[in-house]
């Protein structure tokens, strides 16, 4: 019943069906060759039955002997392949078994002896021709022979039992090799179809927690190139931060040693060469900006210094004091009479309440051909009081004659001052720029 179970069941295991047919070809053969076993089997039993009934007997005869036994030693079996029996229970046995011989020996010497008497007075009487003579000897002839035939029965009878029992035995034992090997075939074929199904199931999971280590692997890789790239990309934003800082930290150095913010009154020329080179280091070896300006400030203002606002104040209250004294002298110079007639000119003239007009203030159109050298400077001098350099320069660009000679230094001094503001502007603008992008 089992293999038909086990047929059933190879139907539902997963496999491919090659696999399933030679499964199932294996169970037919093991079913086949247990049914010929079977077969031969029950032809074995039946032959062996033909010895039960012999075995009755002799089984009849040793519960007769048993039932004997039992009545001289009650707790005495046959069965029993030890046979502990105490040393007077041994010699009754003993005694009996030899009671038993001896009165066995008696009985067949007793038929034996009156055997023979009766077959002498048989053949005595069979010379008178006694019927009852001849019948008794030929009773006695055939009890004679029917105790041989027993004889010779009961031991062919014993060596029929024995070799059945033999041949009994070497089937039983042969059928249970046959069925041993079979079972062992068949449990090393479960084992091997196991075995491999094991195997196929291992490396399956094998192949999927190595796709999955796999998988996990490349995004921990990926986390921690994402990081790595976060990292570098948080480091260079902290780098660019601190050298924006540094750089604006120089920039504002630079602008406030330009403007002067500090006590520069004891200081007529201010250098720079350090707050410039100081910009130069902070600023990146990539930042073409920072170069480009730092390129641009005059090489005057770096190696020699610039004048800050104060002392251009100064030196422009000398140029104007200078510029109305000769307010109508030419470029080239002119006579005596005429320098001293500008001098004169010059104490003469007095400056305005408002140097500049309304209109010209709000940026109405005006010819500035028609403004003379002490228009000029009092314009100039609004425009410095309240800061406006550039307007400064403008006013100054337009003086002519001998007052444009006297300005000549100090306009090239406010180029100077006003290229280098300019730069540090710029400076300083990129810098705060870059620190708000950080």
């Amino acid at each position: 019943m089992r293999l038909y179970h086990l047929e059933r069941y190879l139907q539902n295991l997963p496999g491919t069906e090659e696999e399933k047919k030679k499964a199932g070809e294996e169970v037919k053969h093991s079913m086949k060759t247990l049914k010929t076993v079977k077969d031969e089997f029950t032809r074995e039993k039946n032959m062996a039955n033909v010895t039960n009934t012999y075995w009755t007997m002799v089984h009849q005869a040793r519960e007769h002997f048993q039932d004997e036994l039992q009545t001289l030693f009650p707790n005495f079996s046959l069965s029993d392949k030890s046979m502990k029996l105490a040393e007077a229970e041994m010699d009754l046995f003993i005694l009996y078994a030899f009671q038993t011989i001896l009165f066995y020996q008696k009985e067949l010497t007793k038929l034996d002896t009156v055997g023979q008497a009766k077959l002498k007075v048989a053949l005595e009487k069979s010379h008178i021709g006694d019927p009852d003579a001849i019948e008794c000897v030929i009773e006695q002839e055939v009890e004679k022979e029917k105790r041989k035939i027993c004889s010779d029965y009961q031991k062919k009878l014993l060596d029929l039992k024995a070799d059945c029992e033999q041949k009994a035995k070497d089937a039983i034992k042969s059928h249970n090799m046959m069925h041993t090997e079979i079972m062992q075939d068949a449990l090393a074929q479960k084992e091997k179809d196991v075995m491999k199904k094991m195997k196929r199931q291992l490396e399956e999971q094998l192949v999927n927690e190595k796709e999955k280590y796999r998988e996990e692997m490349a995004g921990l890789l990926g986390r921690l190139k994402g990081m790595d790239e976060l990292m570098k990309k948080r480091a260079g934003q902290e780098k660019k931060a601190v050298q924006a800082q540094l750089l604006w930290s120089a920039c504002e150095g630079l602008v406030s040693a330009i403007t002067c913010d500090r006590d520069c009154s004891t200081i007529s020329v201010r250098s720079i060469a350090g707050e410039v080179h100081a910009v130069q280091m902070a600023a990146s070896e990539d930042d073409e900006l920072v170069q480009a300006v730092v390129n641009s400030i005059p090489q005057i203002a770096i190696s020699r210094g610039i004048f800050g606002e104060p002392a251009l104040k100064e030196r422009f209250i000398n140029t104007a004091r200078v510029a109305r004294r000769v307010a109508l002298l030419p470029e080239g110079g002119a006579s005596l009479p005429v320098m001293l007639l500008s001098y004169l000119q010059s104490l003469l003239v007095i400056s305005p309440v408002n140097p500049v007009p309304c209109h010209e203030l709000n940026n109405e159109p005006i010819n500035p051909a028609s403004l003379n050298t002490f228009e000029i400077l009092q314009r100039s001098k609004y425009w410095i009081d309240r800061g406006d350099w550039y307007q400064v320069l403008r006013y100054m660009n337009l003086l002519k004659g001998a007052p444009k000679v006297v300005a000549q230094d100090f306009l090239e001094e406010v180029k100077n001052f006003l290229e280098t503001k300019q730069a540090a502007d710029v400076l300083i603008s990129h810098a705060s720029a870059s620190a708000l992008a950080m």
